[in-house]
C-alpha cells in the first residue's frame, strides 16, 4: 500500500526553496509531504490582481499532482487562490489556509484579528470573510508593513511588528484569537505567543501552514473529500488551448 502524499502548491514563480525546510517540522505519521511553485505567476500575492494571475497555473500544477497520486492539495497562500476551481477540477481534498484557520479562529474565540503584511490584502481578507460567512465574527485587521518577500530579511523588527499588531488588534479592537495571514510567516506563532504572554494575554495564535497541512492529513485518513455536489468536475474534454493537462488543445 502506497504512503498517502500531500502535495503543497506554492502559488508564485519566486524561490519556494524556503517552504522546504519546515516540511521536518510538518512531518506526520503515514503521510509524505512535496511543495512546488508555479512556472508562471506573479513573484508574490499582495493584492487580488496578483492572486488571479497565479491561478492558471495553480490548476496546471493541481492536475499534475492528482495525476502523479497525490492524495490531498494545500494551496500555500492565505489568498485561498484557485480553491473553488480545484476543487472541481480533482477528485483529491484541497484545502487553503484561510478558510481553513478562519473556521478554526472561529472555534477558539469570540473575535478573530488577522495579522497582515500589507493593506492592499485588506480586500481580498474581507472578501474571503463575506465568503466562509464569518463576517461578523471579524474584529481586527492590522499589517505590519513588511512586503512578503521581506519577511525574513530582518526577523527581529518583524515580530517585534507582529507584536505591535497584534497587541493593538487585542487592547484596540477586542480580538480573542489571532491569525499570521500569510504563510510567509510560518514558525513565528508561537514566538508571538511567548511575546504576548510576557505582556499578560493568554491569546491564541494560529500558524495556518501547519494547520492547514495536519487538517487535510485527517481528512486523507478519514477518507473524506469536498462535495462534487457543490464542487462539480468541469467538462475536461472542451478545447482549452495551452492547457493540455487540463483540456483538449
Amino acid at each position: 500500500m502506497n504512503t498517502p502524499h500531500i502535495e503543497i502548491i506554492t502559488p508564485i514563480t519566486s524561490d519556494v526553496s524556503d517552504v522546504d525546510k519546515w516540511l521536518g517540522d510538518f512531518e506526520l505519521q503515514g503521510i509524505t509531504l512535496g511543495n512546488t511553485g508555479l512556472d508562471a505567476g506573479p513573484a508574490s500575492i499582495e493584492n487580488s490582481y496578483e492572486e488571479a494571475l497565479s491561478v492558471p497555473d495553480i490548476l496546471v500544477k493541481a492536475a499534475r499532482a492528482e495525476a502523479q497520486g497525490a492524495a490531498g492539495i494545500v494551496i500555500n497562500c492565505m489568498g485561498d487562490p484557485g480553491l473553488a476551481a480545484v476543487r472541481e477540477l480533482v477528485a483529491i481534498p484541497v484545502l487553503g489556509p484561510a478558510e481553513t484557520s478562519l473556521h478554526l479562529a472561529a472555534m477558539l474565540g469570540r473575535r478573530i484579528g488577522s495579522l497582515n503584511v500589507l493593506d492592499s490584502v485588506r480586500p481580498c481578507v474581507e472578501n474571503l470573510l463575506t465568503i466562509y460567512g464569518l463576517r461578523e465574527r471579524f474584529a481586527s485587521f492590522r499589517s505590519v508593513g513588511i512586503p512578503v518577500l521581506e519577511i525574513d530579511k530582518d526577523p527581529v523588527s518583524t515580530r517585534g511588528h507582529l507584536l505591535q499588531c497584534a497587541l493593538s488588534a487585542i487592547r484596540e479592537d477586542g480580538a480573542d484569537v489571532l491569525i499570521l495571514n500569510c504563510t510567509g510567516f510560518t514558525g513565528m506563532a508561537d514566538l508571538l505567543m511567548s511575546d504576548l504572554a510576557e505582556q499578560g494575554y493568554s491569546v491564541p495564535v494560529i500558524d495556518p501552514l501547519p494547520l492547514t497541512i495536519r487538517t487535510l492529513a485527517s481528512l486523507i485518513q478519514q477518507g473524506l473529500c469536498h462535495s462534487k455536489q457543490t464542487y462539480a468536475t468541469p467538462d475536461r474534454g472542451k478545447p482549452l488551448p495551452g492547457y493540455p493537462l487540463l483540456g483538449k488543445c
